[in-house]
């Protein structure tokens, strides 16, 4: 599911990957706090969010 209305991903997902600049960048999980999921939509990455290779 792709979609900008962040209320209704979180409802509906089971997991959240999130891309930037074309890379994947963040999986988070099902309820994740829109802050979480949106630092890491504009490259504000937090630690241990990233989806491949370890925390940057």
């Amino acid at each position: 599911m792709v979609s900008s209305e962040l209320p209704e991903v979180i409802g509906m997902s089971d997991r959240i990957l999130v891309m930037h600049d074309g890379e994947l960048v963040a999986e988070l999980p099902a309820g994740s706090a829109e802050h979480e999921i949106l630092g890491a939509a504009t490259g504000a990455h937090t630690p241990g969010t990233t989806a491949a290779g370890g925390a940057r």
